[in-house]
């Protein structure tokens, strides 16, 4: 949850009186959520200070979303199904954080979400060109197809859905998170609980097996 920790570090650390909703409401723009105005050198150079200091203090500690011991079961029985019948899942995180905090999300893996293999990340900030690197691009040089995407930012499930026609994407909203209704991808789903997702992945397996039965064995990855 890390629209709550966020918000929650402004008011402790700036004195702010931020509410979790805000943190979209600012379209996630850290500078201007914690009172920064972006245009200016000295209040981004401070900005990107605290942030840091988010990422180091309270990054590794980032709670689960409520219900999401729910979505992590049904992956475990996806998996189970999917191996019973002979198709390997392989489960990634893929990640835009820096390569600094490489070591704090990996941390954060191991705590949270050990049934996640590896953290990848998609790009390298070092790179002058990093910005124009996107997960979706990063997606397409896998060696193997992807089964199912999940994604919160509809700027990369859109991107991801298009690049890889085969997979199925899903868009996850938070409860307070306004997403603008829009024509998506048709390999695009939109889901806002941990309870359908669950449903959802686990009828995905099962309905991957059923379709999959006579077709040779195949690796499949979920990120």
């Amino acid at each position: 949850d890390i629209a709550g920790a966020v918000t929650s570090f402004g008011n402790r650390v700036l004195g702010l009186q931020l509410e979790r909703g805000d943190y979209f409401r600012c379209k996630e723009n850290i500078p201007s959520l914690f009172g920064f105005n972006p245009d200016i050198p000295a209040h981004m150079q401070e900005a990107r200070n605290h942030w840091q200091r988010f990422c180091e203090e309270e990054m590794p500690h980032l709670p689960l979303l409520p219900g999401a011991e729910q979505s992590i079961q049904a992956f475990r029985i996806a998996e189970e199904l999917l191996v019973a019948s002979g198709i390997r899942l392989v489960k990634d995180i893929w990640t835009g954080r820096t390569h600094e905090n490489h070591v704090i999300t990996r941390h954060w893996k191991e705590v949270h979400l050990p049934i996640m293999r590896h953290v990848r990340h998609a790009k390298d900030w070092r790179l002058p060109n990093a910005h124009l690197i996107s997960k979706a691009s990063s997606l397409s040089r896998l060696p193997f197809p992807i089964w199912l995407y999940i994604e919160d930012e509809l700027c990369h499930a859109s991107p991801v859905a298009s690049a890889a026609p085969g997979s199925q994407v899903v868009l996850f909203e938070d409860p307070e998170k306004e997403i603008k209704a829009e024509s998506l991808p048709s390999n695009v789903l939109r889901i806002g609980s941990h309870a359908r997702l669950a449903e959802f992945v686990v009828c995905k397996a099962e309905e991957e097996i059923r379709g999959i039965r006579r077709q040779p064995r195949h690796a499949k990855a979920a990120a």
